[in-house]
């Protein structure tokens, strides 16, 4: 059994990172278990506009009587709480079933009696907060519970469910971002509704970067084009953020060392985002650069003193000051007496000199 989970576990791998679409994904993912586990037949129940559980064209049938079970099945829909699907929607994670025919819950009793179905398990399928689907597998034979199978199952739903909401923010994103550049506030609130669905923090924070850095754009004499970059790349500098967990955005305490890993391939993501966009480069090379820092100790690619681009280097300072002003989940906001002090510390040395001097001379005028 662990040698059949674990090369199950590669080939569902191997499925989520190499198929885009999700239907084939599904379907994938069906085929692999039914195949290694013995299951006969297998369904996705997905998300209807009205809200309610309707039965999909995915499905895999690997025992011919199951034909006919699967076609009645098209006759349900469920709402959240009824029907096994509807209690695993309920449950947020699998759910076993010895034997669905004497399961109450299980609203197609007649139907497994008649077609001698037996284990059910089903798998639910979220994308942070929102159910995509449930899967279903059913066996003729009555199986043996399996909670490793289970703990398996509910790592890879974790695993498409965060892969699905990407690939869509991402495909929304890139559609409001390639536009011609007189829509550019548009896409910004686009965007914000984008992350309003993971990360309101998110939301707060781009916009306070954007607005500072402008402000030191303007104290700095720049040209327009410029301060429209450092506007534009301060809105977007964390829409690399789509590919981080929840959990992770959120978490009431500091991160570990795997999580702030996750965390810091957010730059990367964003210019991946931003590539094809029809903004500056200007703007893509924020996005990229925002953590880089003078010393070398930044990320993604420990860029040194010259090697960053004066707008990054601006955006970097502003992005810092709106961090610490801002109340967080895992510690309050910081009072300005702090704030002007880390700026003071870092200054010359991580941070642009001149810039973070003119960022406490703003700080303590407003």
């Amino acid at each position: 059994m662990y040698k059949t989970l674990l090369e199950l576990s590669f080939e569902i791998s191997d499925v989520i990172i190499n198929t885009a679409d999700r239907v084939i994904m599904y379907k994938k993912i069906l085929d692999r278990i039914c195949d290694k586990l013995g299951f006969d037949y297998a369904e996705v129940w997905a998300m209807s506009k009205d809200d309610r559980l309707v039965k999909t064209n995915i499905m895999t049938v690997r025992n011919s009587s199951m034909e006919e079970f699967a076609d009645i099945s098209q006759n349900y829909s469920f709402s959240f709480g009824e029907g096994i699907p509807g209690v695993t929607w309920k449950a947020r994670q699998p759910q076993w079933i010895d034997n669905v025919q004497k399961e109450q819950n299980f609203l197609r009793r007649v139907e497994a009696k008649h077609y001698d179905v037996k284990t059910g398990v089903t798998v639910p399928i979220f994308a942070y907060d929102y159910l995509d689907a449930v899967c279903f597998f059913f066996s003729k034979r009555e199986l043996v519970r399996a909670p490793m199978f289970l703990d398996l199952l509910n790592f890879f739903a974790r695993i498409i469910g965060i892969n699905i909401i990407k690939e869509e923010l991402n495909r929304e994103v890139k559609k409001v971002l390639h536009k011609n550049k007189n829509e550019n506030e548009i896409n910004i609130k686009t965007v914000n509704k984008i992350f309003a669905l993971r990360d309101p923090y998110t939301i707060s924070h781009q916009a306070e970067v954007a607005d500072f850095s402008k402000t030191l754009g303007q104290h700095m004499g720049l040209d327009e084009s410029s301060i429209d970059d450092l506007y534009l790349g301060g809105t977007f500098h964390d829409i690399g953020k789509i590919e981080t967990p929840q959990e992770i955005l959120s978490k009431p305490m500091n991160l570990n060392q795997e999580e702030y890993n996750l965390v810091k391939r957010h730059p990367n993501t964003g210019y991946e985002i931003l590539i094809d966009a029809s903004l500056s480069d200007n703007v893509k090379q924020i996005v990229l650069e925002h953590h880089e820092r003078l010393d070398g100790s930044g990320y993604p690619n420990q860029l040194r003193g010259n090697e960053i681009h004066d707008l990054s280097k601006i955006v970097a300072v502003s992005d810092v000051v709106s961090a610490m002003q801002t109340h967080r989940p895992y510690r309050a906001a910081l009072p300005a007496k702090i704030v002007i002090n880390e700026l003071k510390r870092q200054a010359g040395i991580s941070l642009d000199k001149d810039i973070t001097n003119l960022a406490i001379e703003v700080l303590c005028n407003q």
